[in-house]
């Protein structure tokens, strides 16, 4: 008897553990791709920021302010039925690599979405390019998201979904970098 209250008293330490750790990976889940604010907000129903860096021979570059706003850099209008405002739902304000996604609803933007309201090169075939940069024996290109490599080197450039937070570093060495 005494040992059958043990077994039971185990298996609902068991459940109980395990329901809060389901109620922690929904609450994470939802945090990380959940749908940013509320649609209350100026029509906004799911914003997100990101932000992207490009080095060059050890050089940073500047991203340029107004990407995707009236009046600024805005070479594709293919997502503009979801911007608010008047504004891509992609967009930059400043010059600091912020990425805004601000969109009437929610849709899995990437970084080749970014890059086509820009007017930049962003390829993964038949070679892999970025802005007037390819790789090639003597041009190298190096990728991190939020820090590292990409778990899968051959995955999509262009494909990197714009999660809240999204850190992208692109490292260029070119021939003509000083050595």
């Amino acid at each position: 008897m005494r040992r059958a209250l043990g077994r039971n008293r185990k298996l609902v330490l068991q459940i109980v553990f395990g329901i809060a750790l389901l109620a922690v990976l929904i609450v994470s889940a939802w945090v990380a791709w959940g749908p940013g604010y509320s649609s209350d907000q100026g029509g906004v129903g799911y914003r997100v920021f990101s932000h992207i860096a490009i080095m060059v021979d050890g050089v940073n570059m500047t991203i340029p302010g107004n990407i995707g706003v009236p009046g600024g850099m805005w070479a594709n209008h293919t997502l503009d039925g979801l911007g608010v405002s008047g504004y891509a739902p992609i967009y930059t304000q400043t010059e600091s690599g912020v990425i805004y996604v601000e969109a009437t609803k929610v849709y899995p933007f990437v970084l080749g979405d970014f890059f086509n309201i820009w007017g930049q090169t962003l390829t993964d075939t038949p070679q892999r390019c970025i802005l007037n940069y390819c790789q090639s024996g003597t041009t190298t290109i190096t990728l991190f998201v939020n820090g590292d490599p990409p778990s899968n080197p051959d995955a999509s450039w262009r494909a990197i979904v714009l999660f809240s937070q999204t850190d992208i570093f692109f490292r260029i060495s070119t021939p003509n970098a000083s050595k």
